[in-house]
């Protein structure tokens, strides 16, 4: 269960990054 809850933490956060890298590329571009 800790397991499954730490995964769907990992998956948000890469998700958030992903947005984040995203916004800095259009305002490098």
């Amino acid at each position: 269960m800790k397991s499954n809850v730490t995964m769907a933490e990992i998956k948000r956060t890469c998700h958030h990054l992903d947005d984040f890298t995203s916004e800095i590329f259009e305002i490098e571009a």
